[in-house]
């Protein structure tokens, strides 16, 4: 609403919708907790791959009818929201305790809500750079963490692996890997 009334309206239209999707991101996401708990990785690829092809194909058939910049912003958010419930009930379908906890599902909301929270927070810099300094300064703080970016996304893979690794070792030989590495 701010941004409309100092005469931005692509700006507030573009978070408004974003807003709308996070949830779609956020709580439906889980599915991809419980396929690499569950060592199945093999659906969890196919997923990610399948919602990057898809989204490829949305934004070049996007580029091809000539949408703007706010279209083809809203085909992303449209595939990737799209996808997401889809993936999670398929995943459903292959839960077998339908038993439920109700001190999990409270945390789960919790951590549900930190995430969003922790999303929001991680784009105020963002923002208050934008505000503050323009969209010149943020573009280039943007091209100078995109190799950062894709190096700690590489580096949190080797972790998700190693911690599913480690979860099945036995707790001597987990608290010598910690002493020998002074973790």
């Amino acid at each position: 609403v701010k941004y409309a009334s100092l005469g931005d309206p692509l700006l507030s239209t573009g978070l408004l919708v974003a807003a709308l999707f996070f949830p779609l991101w956020f709580g439906f996401k889980a599915y991809d907790a419980f396929l690499l708990g569950k060592k199945r990785f093999d659906l969890s690829a196919k997923f990610s791959a399948t919602t990057s092809l898809l989204t490829g194909v949305a934004i070049l058939a996007g580029l091809w009818t000539g949408q703007n910049a706010v279209g083809l912003v809203g085909l992303f958010l449209l595939v990737n929201a799209g996808m997401t419930p889809v993936f999670f009930w398929y995943t459903t379908k292959l839960v077998r305790n339908q038993r439920r906890d109700t001190t999990v599902v409270r945390f789960g909301l919790y951590l549900t809500g930190l995430a969003m929270i922790g999303s929001v927070v991680n784009q105020l810099g963002n923002v208050l750079l934008s505000h503050f300094r323009g969209v010149q300064v943020l573009a280039t703080y943007g091209v100078a963490l995109t190799i950062p970016k894709a190096v700690q996304n590489i580096m949190q893979n080797l972790v998700d692996v190693a911690k599913m690794k480690a979860a099945n070792w036995p707790k001597k030989k987990l608290k010598q890997v910690v002493v020998r590495h002074g973790l």
